[in-house]
Formats: structure tokens, sequence, C-alpha cells
């Protein structure tokens, strides 16, 4: 292939290898984001708890607040649901730029 002349059956294996090495490409392009879907999913599935236990334990703090008059226990309480509405507000925007950046993606 890097000589002068080519025969006919040199430039069709030379064809046949470029051909091999672009379809090895699609295939690993197609196993890497096959893991970034995987990947997606754990992440997923790891916020869906987070939140449940986030939300357990709000409640659990405000139930607390709600039977002691303690300073302490009460700004806990106002500092845990500031927290709250933050992280909500957060995963809210992380979410919108997920589904743009989705909707984009798609439309290519």
């Amino acid at each position: 292939m890097a000589g002068g002349k080519e025969t006919p059956r040199q430039k069709m294996i030379g064809m046949m290898y470029l051909v091999l090495t672009a379809l090895l490409a699609l295939q690993v392009s197609s196993a890497v984001l096959e893991k970034f879907a995987i990947i997606n999913e754990t992440l997923v599935g790891l916020v869906t708890t987070g939140n449940e236990k986030s939300d357990l334990i709000l409640k659990a703090i405000v139930d607390e607040a709600g039977k002691s008059q303690l300073p302490g226990v009460l700004k806990a309480k106002e500092n845990a649901q500031k927290v709250r509405e933050l992280t909500q507000k957060t995963m809210k925007s992380i979410d919108d730029l997920k589904k743009r950046n989705a909707k984009g993606f798609k439309d290519r």
C-alpha cells in the first residue's frame, strides 16, 4: 500500500482492511455507549434511593422539632428544609439539562 502501482487484488485487500477498521470502530463506539447507559441507570437508581433516605431523615428531623422547642432543634429543622429545597432545585435543573440535551441529540 505504500508503493507505486497496486494490483486490483491489492486495492481490494486495502479496501477490505479499511472497511474492517471502520466496523471495529463502530463496534467500540456502541460498546462505550452501552457502558454509559449502564452507568446512567445505576446513577438514577442511586439518586432515587438517596432521595428516599433524605425524605426519611427530613421527616425525622421535622417530627423531632415538633416535639421540642429547643432553639438548636428548630434551627436544625430550618437548615434541613433549606438544604432539601436547594437539593430538589439542583436536581430539577440537572434533569432539565439532561432532557434538553437528549432532545437536541435526537434531533440531529
